[in-house]
């Protein structure tokens, strides 16, 4: 399995997901040998929950936000925090046994798990983004669309699919309230809650729509994973750069990540549109988008080629997606 290859699958999907568990475990096992004395943490607390992250086991989402957590508690010196974080995740299952979908609201999630996603899902200290809870109807639409995007994506690419299954832990459902200064928030994943992909059901209306954006944010979460050892560029995010799928300028790190998701969406509407399994309409879309990915790629690639400082794991991941993009492009226009 060469895990830098843009071709999605099972195998490499659980080998990011374990690698991110176990390190989530040792991290959690190193800080409470730490602090266990100072912070007054009793013993056995969360014994089970890291010694399962430690085999791999798949955590939700919350375990890592709750992980930041207590790294921020930590670094404050605020112990009380550190005792009370670490006994909630002894408190009650963290490990993922399937594929959760809850709204942004006081029914499906606690007042302090509501905090913590929407502080970190706020990735980008520029731009507030004031993430809020959705109506019911628009929940339940959408909860629809996903079982239905699910459904096409493992009949179309089943290896895509076993990969998302793999990586993706929740689907939180919200909107913006009235008081955000912007109008264009999609969707979002972030490290701090790994697992976790936070998607706008008003932007999303289409199986079409719904299908590409869980493809893309689980994406992003790939990339990740991968970062757990070093990053995958060293340019300062004070630097920015064009993008090739926004009109702002944005650091490396940014146009590292849209350049390789449009490698991935390239796949994925490659496989819709040999599937059969589209409208005449749908089918004029996912052209539309193809040809759209073979214009703005060559452009990504040639803003990290020129300006971006890879590492080597950087490096041989956009060699990959580079890879497969230059072998499309090529077979489309023999």
């Amino acid at each position: 399995m060469d895990v830098f290859s843009l071709t999605p699958g099972r195998a490499r999907g659980r080998s990011v997901q374990q690698a991110m568990s176990r390190r989530l475990g040792g991290s959690l096992r190193h800080i409470l040998e730490a602090v266990r004395e100072p912070a007054s943490v009793p013993d056995g607390t969360a014994a089970g929950l890291i010694a399962a992250l430690e085999t791999g086991a798949p955590a939700l989402p919350e375990a890592f936000a709750i992980h930041s957590d207590i790294l921020g508690a930590v670094g404050d010196g605020d112990f009380g925090s550190v005792r009370a974080l670490f006994v909630e995740l002894g408190s009650r299952p963290f490990l993922r046994e399937r594929l959760l979908l809850r709204p942004l609201n006081a029914a499906a999630l606690s007042a302090a798990t509501r905090d913590r996603y929407v502080r970190y899902a706020a990735t980008d200290a520029d731009v507030p983004l004031p993430l809020c809870a959705p109506r019911d109807d628009e929940v339940a639409t959408f909860a629809g669309l996903v079982e239905e995007a699910l459904a096409m994506l493992r009949r179309v690419a089943p290896e895509l699919a076993e990969e998302f299954d793999a990586i993706v832990g929740e689907i939180v459902v919200a909107t913006l309230d009235e008081t955000a200064a912007t109008d264009t928030y999609d969707a979002v994943s972030c490290f701090d809650v790994w697992g976790a992909l936070f998607v706008n059901p008003r932007r999303h209306t289409t199986q079409l729509e719904t299908i590409g954006v869980l493809v893309h944010e689980m994406t992003h979460a790939l990339l990740f994973g991968y970062c757990l050892d070093e990053p995958l560029v060293l340019n300062p995010m004070s630097e920015r750069f064009s993008s090739p799928v926004r009109t702002d300028a944005r650091p490396m790190d940014g146009v590292f990540h849209g350049t390789y998701v449009i490698a991935m969406l390239d796949y994925l509407a490659r496989k819709l549109l040999a599937s059969g399994a589209l409208s005449e309409r749908d089918r004029e879309i996912v052209r539309a988008q193809i040809a759209q990915y073979e214009r703005a790629f060559p452009a990504g690639i040639e803003v990290i080629r020129g300006k971006g400082r890879l590492t080597e794991t950087g490096r041989r991941i956009i060699d990959g997606a580079e890879a497969y993009m230059s072998a499309e492009i090529g077979r489309a226009h023999v």
